[in-house]
């Protein structure tokens, strides 16, 4: 930390404001208290504010003739600014260093539970929906028995399901999907309670899955669940892939690199100490390579780690990749 970033770090630590020639101007504000959900409410807090214009009450950063260099040299891609010990800039949000966010906030800004009035009334509704779900499920399983022992001329051999919960306990035990048995058991229990004793499990199934139709084969060959089990996993699939690709990720950024293979001797040395194979390469763009060390769709999961290795090194930050 040299002597400009000092001089800011000091001036936002006792709660003030500074200007900064050229870029615009970095001060402190009082947030209140607010609900972040139903449950759950973020204490007041200090944070950093920048805004893009100067305030002629605040003493400004350019006290020595090294300013510009300094300046210059902060920029660290497309609208990012790293202040060593202070904290990055990113477009117009300030994220505090850090030692810096914990002289503002000795308090903490962690997140507080709200206990509810009505926490007993709501244990009372949860208790009495899981005892009619208890009683459903049993008549259920009486009413699926009856039914099994009239329709003994089911052609469909009862192996078959027992194939497939083996398959599925095996997959489990593995870490494999158990999506497809499961389906293909649900279309089962829902050709036995439907009544279709005419025809074939594979025949019911596919009655049951209308949008599988459409990929059955052609020459009268019996169609089998797993058309229906496939097109379920592939809808699931799709679902979190576009799930995944519009949540932004926040990154515990390491270090930024031009040369790639920098980048891989950082993860080989592993500062952090905490393995290897926890390091990302992520592109960070103008064809630089981030090194990240831990990332989430949750930024308080991300802030969380960011304390964890302040003993580490406190000079690590968070990075939005949309």
């Amino acid at each position: 930390m040299n002597t400009i970033e000092k001089q800011i770090f000091d001036t936002l630590a006792a709660g003030g404001g500074i200007n900064l020639p050229g870029l615009g101007s970095l001060h402190v504000e009082r947030r209140a208290t607010r609900f972040i959900s139903g449950k759950t409410l973020r204490p007041p807090h200090n944070q950093v504010v920048f805004l893009p214009t100067q305030n002629p009450a605040y003493p400004s950063a350019d006290t020595t003739g090294n300013y510009a260099e300094w300046l210059r040299h902060t920029a660290q891609g497309t609208e990012v600014r790293e202040f060593n010990g202070v904290g990055v800039l990113r477009g117009t949000a300030f994220y505090p260093s850090v030692e810096l966010h914990e002289l503002l906030n000795p308090q903490g800004t962690e997140p507080v539970a709200v206990k509810s009035r009505y926490g007993a009334g709501r244990k009372l509704l949860v208790g009495l929906g899981v005892v009619a779900a208890a009683a459903l499920v049993l008549l259920l399983v009486v009413r699926i028995g009856d039914f099994a022992g009239r329709q003994a001329d089911i052609r469909q051999p009862r192996t078959n399901l027992r194939t497939a919960q083996t398959e599925a306990a095996g997959a489990e035990a593995r870490g494999e999907s158990t999506i497809a048995p499961t389906v293909a058991e649900e279309v089962r229990e829902e050709a036995l309670s439907a009544g279709n004793t005419g025809s074939t499990f594979e025949t019911v199934a596919a009655d049951a899955t209308p949008a599988a139709t459409e990929n059955l084969p052609t020459d009268n060959a019996p169609a089998t669940a797993d058309n229906g089990s496939e097109e379920a996993i592939d809808n699931i699939q799709h679902s979190l892939e576009a799930y995944a690709a519009t949540t932004p990720r926040y990154h515990l950024v390491a270090g930024v690199f031009s040369d790639p293979a920098n980048a891989d001797k950082l993860i080989a040395k592993d500062p952090l100490g905490i393995g290897r194979a926890n390091y990302r390469k992520v592109e960070f763009g103008n064809g630089k390579t981030l090194v990240s060390a831990f990332s989430s769709a949750d930024r308080a999961a991300a802030e969380k780690r960011k304390r964890q290795l302040a003993a580490v090194n406190n000079e690590l930050w968070i990075y939005e990749k949309p």
